[in-house]
């Protein structure tokens, strides 16, 4: 965390040589510009990609879960797999505006879409407007990020909240707060509760953490940090502990 914040600090002090025109390339007027057409053009892809899709078995599986009369139902049902229900949750309450498959596949495309600009975020933070272009650009054009954002499962959200949660790990990582490490830990909590594999991200996350307070010998800080991902840990053990 502090070599994030060393990190940051050294994007933003201002001193930075001003190669090939960059300020001026990537100003205020033009970074939303570029944000704009770069969402636009996310959009028309994923809508025309679309129509090379009929519904797989996996989607009406889930769409099965998903329009169980009540939660419990839909909990019952979610048992035959393997991913907590979250994202079985989300679906059921899509299902009682519409359970066609377009407007389920749109509500898909909407949360890409999401991750997309949450990908700009996140690049921003971690390594100044250049790098927020290129993560946008690449959660919005990369193959894997518009099949995912394209069908009727759970990746699209779990790649939106996987994504908010890491900015506001970094968001803390730069200032470090009861506030920040709350939100860092409740959004990946939703994605950890969307799909298995966040649990190995907020594990990873955890114990590099975990590992820089020791080595700062920063006992209280370690203690806080520890504290918080006990409420992941015992959501894993929920989940998974037979």
């Amino acid at each position: 965390m502090a070599l994030a914040r060393k990190h940051h600090n050294s994007l933003s002090d201002g001193h930075e040589p001003d190669r090939f025109g960059m300020r001026e390339l990537f100003c205020p007027a033009h970074q939303h510009l570029m944000l704009i057409v770069v969402l636009t053009s996310a959009l028309v892809v994923r809508v025309v990609h679309l129509r090379y899709y009929a519904l797989s078995p996996d989607e009406i599986m889930y769409l099965t879960i998903a329009k169980g009369a009540t939660l419990g139902e839909v909990w019952r049902r979610g048992l035959a797999e393997m991913h907590p229900p979250f994202g079985h949750f989300v679906r059921h309450f899509l299902c009682l505006v519409s359970d066609d498959a377009l407007f389920q596949r749109l509500a898909s495309v909407a949360a890409g879409l999401c991750a997309v600009f949450a990908a700009h975020c996140l690049g921003r933070r971690v390594g100044g407007t250049v790098c927020g272009v290129i993560c946008a650009l690449l959660v919005a054009f990369a193959s894997g990020p518009v099949v995912l954002s394209s069908v009727v499962r759970n990746y699209a959200f779990f790649l939106l909240l996987l994504i908010a949660a890491l900015t506001r790990y970094f968001a803390y990582a730069e200032r470090p707060s009861g506030v920040n490490l709350a939100i860092y830990v409740g959004l990946a909590m939703l994605a950890a509760a969307t799909h298995f594999s966040a649990f190995i991200v907020i594990l990873c996350v955890g114990l590099a953490g975990a590992g820089e307070f020791c080595l700062g010998l920063k006992w209280k800080s370690l203690c806080r940090w520890l504290g918080a991902h006990s409420a992941p840990a015992v959501m894993a053990a929920g989940f998974y502990y037979e």
